[in-house]
């Protein structure tokens, strides 16, 4: 168990993030995951900033935006925005790559992401949303 104040912290100019687990530049050998569960973050992100492409494999990624917006933007072309109080699960499969960018008004989008190991093989990467509404990339966020 890990208290809020003891995870590691991330900051810079378009990001304000925590870590439970070790992850991107934090490393913790002793702190590396529990079981398959291998990312829990409390991600802050500026408007009109995000995360670039970047590749995923064997992993499901679950995003739960509390504040702002998400857009969600895949290696395949498809793409959509996650609204406040909506999820997104992520499947990785055998490998995909995706951005996710703050486009909405709200001065920073806030967001939980975890993300495991997959106990199976995919073939191919899948995305699925608990949203109240799905919305278009085209679509305004709040």
């Amino acid at each position: 168990m890990r208290k809020s104040a003891e995870c590691a912290r991330t900051k810079l100019d378009w990001l304000e993030s925590r870590h439970t687990f070790s992850f991107d530049r934090y490393r913790d050998p002793a702190s590396m995951g529990f079981s398959v569960l291998r990312v829990i973050n409390d991600d802050r992100i500026s408007l009109g900033a995000g995360f670039p492409t970047h590749p995923h494999r064997n992993m499901e990624i679950l995003t739960w935006v509390l504040s702002g917006g998400l857009e969600h933007r895949e290696s395949s072309e498809n793409g959509w925005r996650i609204r406040p109080e909506e999820a997104q699960r992520m499947t990785a499969g055998r490998g995909g790559t995706h951005s996710e960018f703050h486009p909405g008004r709200a001065s920073r989008c806030t967001c939980c992401k975890s993300g495991s190991f997959s106990l199976t093989r995919a073939s191919c990467p899948t995305t699925s949303s608990a949203a109240s509404r799905k919305q278009n990339v085209g679509e305004e966020c709040a």
